[in-house]
């Protein structure tokens, strides 16, 4: 498999030339998640609020797919999502899907936090400084973190979250996760979450530690502890076995990112573009050692 460093503004990806399809019907099925995650998540004032009643006018959902069985597994919804850009260059056929959501919001740019090292808004998004999105007032993808107050001026035109971004409360609701129990049980295996949307909002653990040692990405029950000491609200969510793709004699973990756009005409979230995501750790997220390659739809 032929893997070359890419370019992207600010930041370099591990890009494969290699394709992989994501089946219809696993489309399908996610579109259905997103018509019930609209009111599941909690709600703020925003203008995708206000103009549509939904949360954001994109979204993504980070999945893995069990081929055995079709199974498609859940990983979660990001309603704030980064990598659009990531996407569309890495899967050109879903450009004109792209491009077409982008001219339902002609008006629509993102304002960029200076703490946020890494972006891609700008391969499809004008970028606004505040204070030119406070005169225009036209809709934004803010990135900043919550507790970035000096950003909360955008919210009455934040075209997705902003004070409510990478809260998890939706998951109980839609059966992806629950409420962690006071007692966590580690006789099993599992995903432990917390509020926010970074990898570092995620610990996993394994009750088998001969795998613990082998396989990169668990964290040991004092780790775990100390994590939810330091986290208010956390959930509980089955670890997935993902699929395993070979890069170089190593065994990577792999994770399809699928973004989906809101169609302010038929009023649903429609498919946009995707891309898988690969790591030889058990937490999938960018980093150097990522590779990503393109997906195609059926």
């Amino acid at each position: 498999m032929k893997i070359e460093t890419k370019d992207f503004g600010s930041f370099q990806i591990r890009a494969a030339e290699l394709l992989r399809k994501f089946p219809g019907h696993a489309v399908r099925e996610l579109e259905k998640l997103l018509a019930r995650w609209t009111t599941a998540f909690s709600f703020e004032p925003t203008w995708s609020q206000r103009q549509f009643g939904i949360p954001s006018i994109l979204a993504r959902i980070d999945c893995s797919f069990k081929w055995d069985d079709k199974k498609l597994l859940i990983y979660e919804v990001e309603e704030r999502p980064a990598a659009l850009g990531v996407s569309i260059t890495l899967s050109p056929d879903t450009n004109p899907a792209v491009k077409e959501w982008a001219s339902w919001y002609p008006r629509l740019g993102a304002v960029i936090s200076p703490l946020r090292r890494l972006e891609d808004d700008s391969l499809v998004l004008p970028i606004y400084t505040c204070e030119e999105a406070l005169s225009s007032g036209a809709p934004v993808i803010v990135r900043a973190e919550p507790a970035e107050t000096e950003f909360h001026c955008l919210q009455q035109q934040s075209a997705s979250s902003l004070v409510q971004k990478g809260n998890r409360k939706y998951g109980v609701e839609l059966g992806l996760w629950n409420e962690a129990p006071s007692q966590l049980p580690w006789d099993k295996a599992w995903a432990l979450k917390a509020t926010g949307s970074k990898a570092k909002a995620i610990v996993l653990w394994h009750p088998d530690s001969g795998l613990r040692r082998n396989q990169a990405g668990f964290s040991s029950r004092n780790q775990i502890e100390k994590f939810r000491t330091k986290h208010k609200d956390v959930y509980l969510q089955e670890l997935y076995e993902p699929e395993v793709l070979e890069i170089d004699a190593t065994d990577y973990y792999l994770m399809y990112r699928i973004h989906f756009g809101w169609n302010p005409e038929a009023r649903r979230y429609q498919l946009l573009t995707g891309s898988w995501w690969a790591r030889p750790e058990r937490i999938v997220h960018g980093a150097s050692n990522t590779v990503l390659g393109g997906v195609s739809f059926d």
